[in-house]
């Protein structure tokens, strides 16, 4: 009896034990699973976090490119209106220039009308006095012929006939020189009316170009790609464009420098197309010139055949159409030569019009003046003669090339239209500059 009791305290006991070893356990798998799904919740969570981060930093920088974008395009909106109003205020300014000018000229001819007011009343008095004068003078020839009553009839016609002929003679050396005066002003006028006339139709515009050109970056950096391993990017494009590249001078920009305003129009083209790939290397570099080379010849081409056609020219050879769009790169006391060649066809034209003799052949003429300036750099030799061996070789009249000749001083003219694209060619005073004479060409 005492053995059974002990065996079922022994089983009451030991199914405690196990119980409690039981229960045990099961808390601490327990605790343990609730561990590890506490840790898998951090580790989601801190995914999300890094993702919510990346997600942030990734909006964050198209946000930033964005306002870069539109900040870029804001300053360049803002430079195409600032060189509006530049240019407006320069407009404003010439037209008040020229109603000063009128205004000054009313009062000079006001001064003149007055003056030939004052001059035709004592002109007047003097026809008053020598009317006087004469018939004193007749008076004193009668009471003379009555003293000599006794003379010769034919020798006392003869003594009146030479005295009468020396007071004409006196009198008409007087008229006629003042015949000339009036002849010499009413031409000075006239001339004047029709080139004032010829200016007045005529309108062009003018740029003025430097020796560098600016291409801006969307930040430093790129810089270190533009210069490439050891320079070889840079040296590259230097190469292929002949342009010098200036890179350290101003934030996010690089500046060109060249003399040649086409290479530096190739470099600057070459270099906004390298940019913006952001794919840079020296094959690259040779590939993009070449490609921006070709654009810039198309657009020489089209220049060319826009000037032409602004100046209302047929049938001119595609070569001289060619160089005439080159002639936009070049410029002369600011001003681009091409504006100033078709300044010069549109004021000779003019002129031309207003003298009833040919308008297209001055047009011709003066748009074909500085046509060897397009090549001085590549020929030997004065643009003088180039211009006038080209307009020979590709058929223009002999007017042509004499009125370029005559413009420049190395030939007598032979040809109206020669003095037409002269008087055409010389260049106005500008904000109060004075060119010397014949700087026109």
């Amino acid at each position: 009896m005492a053995l059974d009791a002990y065996s079922i305290g022994l089983a009451i006991a030991s199914a405690t034990l196990l119980f409690a070893v039981g229960w045990f356990l099961c808390a601490r798998l327990k605790a343990r699973r609730i561990q590890e799904i506490e840790h898998h919740t951090e580790r989601r969570i801190s995914k999300m976090v890094e993702k919510a981060g990346r997600e942030r930093r990734a909006t964050f920088l198209e946000e930033k490119n964005r306002w870069y974008d539109a900040k870029t395009t804001f300053e360049r909106e803002l430079d195409s209106k600032r060189r509006e109003l530049e240019r407006r205020d320069e407009d404003l300014n010439e037209k008040e220039n020229g109603i000063l000018e009128q205004y000054e000229n009313l009062k000079q001819r006001n001064k003149e009308l007055n003056r030939r007011e004052r001059d035709v009343r004592q002109r007047a008095v003097r026809l008053d006095q020598n009317q006087q004068e004469l018939d004193q003078v007749l008076g004193d020839q009668r009471a003379t012929l009555e003293r000599i009553s006794g003379m010769n009839v034919d020798r006392a016609r003869e003594m009146l006939l030479e005295t009468i002929e020396t007071d004409l003679r006196h009198t008409a050396t007087a008229m006629g020189m003042e015949i000339m005066d009036q002849a010499r002003e009413r031409s000075e006028r006239e001339s004047k009316k029709i080139i004032a006339q010829a200016i007045e139709r005529c309108s062009t515009d003018q740029t003025v170009q430097s020796s560098i050109s600016v291409v801006a970056l969307p930040d430093d950096d790129i810089k270190g790609r533009i210069v490439g391993k050891e320079g070889r990017n840079i040296i590259s494009f230097e190469a292929a464009t002949g342009v010098k590249v200036i890179v350290n001078d101003t934030p996010e920009a690089v500046v060109l420098s060249s003399f040649d305003p086409v290479k530096r129009d190739v470099a600057r083209l070459a270099m906004e197309q390298l940019v913006t790939e952001g794919r840079i290397n020296p094959s690259r570099v040779e590939e993009v010139v070449a490609e921006c080379e070709d654009r810039i010849e198309t657009l020489v081409e089209d220049e060319g055949r826009r000037a032409v056609k602004e100046v209302s020219i047929d049938n001119m050879h595609p070569e001289l159409v060619r160089m005439l769009g080159r002639l936009k790169y070049r410029t002369s006391y600011g001003q681009s030569v091409l504006g100033h060649s078709k300044e010069v066809a549109f004021l000779a034209g003019a002129m031309a019009a207003e003298l009833r003799m040919d308008e297209m052949l001055a047009r011709r003429a003066g748009l074909l003046h500085d046509i060897g300036k397009a090549v001085d750099q590549e020929q030997e030799g004065t643009h003088t003669d180039i211009g006038v061996a080209l307009v020979r070789k590709y058929g223009e009249g002999n007017e042509v090339g004499n009125a370029i000749l005559y413009h420049h001083g190395d030939a007598e003219a032979s040809s109206p239209i020669s003095f037409l694209v002269k008087a055409a060619g010389r260049p106005p005073r500008r904000r109060g500059r004075v060119y010397p004479e014949g700087a026109g060409s």
